[in-house]
């Protein structure tokens, strides 16, 4: 056979398999998203080639954006699940909350990122936490905040945290992998509302 025709076979087949992948995720979240989306008096987009469909709706004077994507990291697609939301005034503040690993410890140091200490054992186990305002991330990092980090971080075990961070004038709020069920992404949608709703309240009274 033909080398090029060979390498063209295993190419399509490569794309065909990952369609059928993409079309089965995209099976089983479209009636998860319909359900939340009249729940929340938002609207779904269907997807496209090889995106996924987004659930978008208002919460607090923020449009919210809600899906899964995939990011390449050394040659690796990695899976997510995340809610954006849009039109934050961080009046400057900025803060990034990541797993802890190898990557954040080598950082640390090496003096190149230092995470905050939060106050909390269990949490400074499980995240690193960065930011150029430590006291007002404290105060984000209410008792009930923590819960919810740690529960993203400590007890989900397939859907742990992958990146907490503000840019611009989003935030966003992510965690690993596929989200399976209802009640997985109304957990997960409750806890980033939480979170997002603790980051304006404490900017609204920041001068």
């Amino acid at each position: 056979m033909n080398t090029a025709l060979l390498i063209g076979l295993i190419i399509l087949a490569g794309m065909g398999l990952g369609w059928a992948f993409h079309h089965r995720s995209v099976r089983q979240m479209l009636p998860i998203l319909g359900r939340l989306a009249a729940e929340k008096d938002g609207k779904v987009e269907t997807p496209s080639l090889f995106l996924m469909p987004k659930l978008r709706f208002s919460h607090g004077g923020a449009e919210v954006e809600v899906s899964s994507a995939s990011t390449g990291i050394d040659g690796e697609s990695i899976r997510y699940t995340y809610a954006e939301f849009a039109g934050l005034d961080s009046k400057g503040f900025e803060f990034r909350i990541l797993p802890l690993s190898l990557q954040t410890i080598g950082d640390k140091w090496v003096g190149i990122k230092k995470p905050m200490a939060s106050g909390g054992d269990l949490l400074d186990k499980h995240l690193a936490i960065y930011t150029n305002n430590d006291s007002l991330m404290k105060s984000v990092l209410s008792d009930s905040i923590q819960a919810d980090l740690l529960l993203w971080a400590e007890h989900k075990a397939n859907n742990r945290i992958s990146d907490i961070r503000n840019y611009d004038d989003n935030l966003i709020f992510a965690v690993e992998g596929d989200l399976k069920n209802y009640e997985e992404y109304k957990l997960f949608l409750d806890s980033a509302c939480r979170f997002y709703d603790a980051v304006s309240h404490k900017l609204s009274n920041y001068p």
